[in-house]
């Protein structure tokens, strides 16, 4: 029998959808009604922090979290993310950190609420260096920001792909600023509330900012 035959990938979600939102449910209920931990557990972390990783397709996300996990960055690998991809990643006395890494493509969009849920952290990548997307991903950052069950999840903007922006190395540091406030601008990022956030500009690609990906992550927490 081939099971591709009966399954679409909508089915597929789903089911991942289901079985990480039992897994949640489960933990939540065993941090609440266990009183005593096993003596022995090699894979119990005392906290364990979500963090949602959302923007449309080709910003970066996939290699973001392979670069924070691993340190390294594969230039040729253009494989799309097609399902949920969830990397975790020790947070130091934070615990465990769980990137949900999220499809961006058009037909996977739908699903980006089923994965926000218990989410600590929201972050929003962008691709700086295509602006002919720029509308495009506004428009979905705002229609998932602005949903009321999402009020007071701390929010990280990241502009990736700046070693694609050529300036001088004299004005590295004023076009920089130029370049944020551009952004912000442009998504109206003033106009969030309810929630702390942060914009910062990365360059997965050379390694710029990442470390500050991760303090900020902590931080906003």
């Amino acid at each position: 029998m081939n099971v591709e035959e009966f399954f679409s990938f909508d089915d597929e979600i789903e089911i991942e959808s289901l079985l990480l939102t039992m897994f949640i449910d489960i933990r939540r209920y065993g941090d609440e009604f266990v009183e005593h931990k096993p003596l022995i557990d090699f894979q119990y972390h005392e906290s364990f922090i979500k963090v949602f990783l959302f923007g449309i397709d080709d910003v970066g996300k996939t290699s973001l979290v392979r670069r924070i996990k691993t340190g390294e960055f594969d230039e040729n690998y253009f494989k799309a993310t097609r399902k949920f991809k969830i990397e975790y990643i020790p947070g130091d006395e934070k615990g465990l950190i769980a990137f949900w890494d999220m499809p961006g493509q058009q037909n996977f969009r739908k699903k980006w609420l089923m994965g926000l849920q218990d989410s600590n952290i929201i972050i929003f990548m962008i691709d700086i260096a295509n602006q002919l997307r720029f509308e495009e991903s506004k428009k979905e950052f705002w229609k998932i920001i602005n949903r009321y069950d999402l009020f007071g999840i701390p929010l990280l903007i990241l502009g990736n792909k700046g070693d694609l922006i050529q300036h001088s190395i004299e004005n590295k540091d004023s076009a920089c600023i130029r370049l944020k406030n551009e952004i912000e601008d442009y998504f109206e990022f003033d106009k969030i509330e309810n929630r702390d956030w942060k914009l910062i500009l990365i360059s997965v690609k050379e390694n710029y900012n990442i470390n500050v990906v991760m303090e900020s992550i902590l931080k906003l927490i």
